[in-house]
């Protein structure tokens, strides 16, 4: 093994190390207000969008299979640009830490502690120099949902990682989150609808509509003086 594919092990064996947890226990069930209310979603991949050409060839495909997934539901409309969107959905197929170099090294095994995504302001899992090149990250496919704030990232709304959860024709992560919206707008709904507005009481407050109100004891007749 050369000094450069040394390098490039090295590098990509820090890069996952550097990345934080991402805690099943950190997966909610509930689903927030705001995905229930947004109407504009726009599908991207964690490396970038999809003519990206950082982006591999399975995370295309995932973007491609989630948006035609989106247009099956019916429940929010794609949009061309992230500026456009209401929530952006990120989508990112597993796999293990790979490097290459020349003739190219791979690395079979990651280890327990890969923790993803990387905080705020990282660089991208991926990075290529030349003919040498580094793909890190976890081995399970990952879906996440953020709010979209004017083409920026806002908190993220829903998230979750499985193995081969985004293989198509399942899309077993996506078609989690589909369910999980729907039980909760249906949940909503139920509320609603289980919560009439009260009938205000009538002005003599015995239910009559008109008239004047009736003594239930009206007074006695006046003594016959005869």
């Amino acid at each position: 093994m050369n000094i450069l594919s040394r390098f490039c092990l090295f590098c990509g064996a820090a890069a996952i190390l550097a990345f934080p947890a991402l805690a099943q226990k950190k997966n909610k069930d509930h689903i927030s207000d705001a995905v229930l209310h947004a109407k504009y979603v726009y599908v991207e991949a964690y490396d970038g969008p999809e003519w990206s050409p950082r982006l591999t060839s399975e995370d295309r495909k995932a973007i491609v299979d989630v948006e035609n997934a989106v247009r099956s539901w019916r429940r929010y409309e794609l949009v061309l640009r992230r500026s456009e969107a209401e929530m952006v959905i990120q989508v990112r197929k597993g796999r293990v830490a790979n490097a290459r170099a020349g003739g190219g090294i791979s690395v079979d095994q990651v280890p327990k502690h890969v923790q993803f995504p990387p905080p705020s302001g990282t660089d991208t899992q991926t990075t290529t120099h030349g003919d040498a090149g580094v793909e890190v990250g976890p081995p399970d496919d990952l879906l996440f949902v953020y709010m979209s704030d004017g083409g920026q990232l806002g908190a993220r709304l829903w998230q979750r990682t499985q193995p081969d959860g985004l293989q198509a024709p399942d899309l077993k992560l996506f078609q989690r989150f589909k369910d999980e919206v729907n039980a909760s707008a249906n949940a909503q709904s139920k509320k609603k609808t289980a919560s009439p507005a009260a009938t205000p009481p009538s002005q003599n407050g015995t239910g009559a509509a008109s008239g004047s109100p009736t003594s239930p004891n009206p007074p006695p007749n006046p003594p016959n003086h005869n």
